[in-house]
């Protein structure tokens, strides 16, 4: 058993570190092109920079957590969230890589929605696995649908729509078990979505996939 716990949280580690420095590589590229030139655009590219650059230094120094995390046990940092101006600041660095690889990104957050609260890195992670997991999806000409609402029973919801190739019931039934990767390339190590579904369940949230081979996931 510890021996198997040893293995996952160094998958873990790895996958995690993996997201954030492609969020920086991303913004990195932005910066050396046209986005380098408009000034606001710069700024905040850079401030997203910032952001996961005290992220990753947060899991460095909380690998004993990130240990916790893959066998159920996760402490949070419980702060007031506004979801308009956090996910707009979140989503900066992967719209960059979206563009980057010829998708269209459609982003849709109405004023006026409720402040939770939520351990903000947590989610940052759990957000960024899973707009990874749509721009990967898709070859160039896709569409990524992004949007937060209010439920019929007052909950926010996010959803993230792409427009891949989809998923057949039985892999939509596997995708948060642990190890279980759609990824033939040998790149994925299929922790990605069970640490999404384990954070999700730690702030009280719920997490579902609807996808139909052909015509996309949500």
């Amino acid at each position: 058993s510890l021996e198997e716990a040893r293995r996952q949280l160094l998958a873990n580690l790895v996958h995690e570190l993996g997201r954030p420095l492609g969020a920086v590589h991303s913004a990195l590229w932005a910066l050396s092109g046209r986005a380098g030139g408009d000034a606001a655009t710069r700024q905040e590219l850079l401030t997203g920079i910032e952001g996961e650059v005290v992220r990753l230094e947060r899991l460095l120094d909380n690998l004993a957590q990130l240990h916790d995390q893959v066998l159920g046990t996760l402490e949070l940092d419980l702060q007031p969230i506004n979801p308009n101006d956090w996910l707009r600041q979140v989503l900066i660095s992967w719209e960059q890589l979206a563009l980057q690889k010829g998708l269209q990104w459609e982003l849709e957050i109405p004023a006026g929605l409720q402040t939770f609260e939520a351990d903000p890195d947590r989610l940052v992670q759990a957000v960024g696995n899973l707009v990874n997991n749509a721009i990967d999806a898709m070859p160039g000409g896709g569409k990524i649908m992004l949007k937060m609402e209010t439920s019929k029973e007052n909950r926010l919801v996010f959803s993230i729509t792409d427009t891949g190739a989809g998923m057949d019931e039985n892999t939509v039934d596997q995708i948060f078990t642990p190890f279980y990767t759609t990824k033939t390339d040998g790149k994925g190590t299929g922790l990605g979505l069970y640490i999404v579904n384990n954070i999700c369940k730690n702030h009280g949230a719920e997490i579902s996939c609807e996808s139909e081979p052909g015509k996309g996931t949500r």
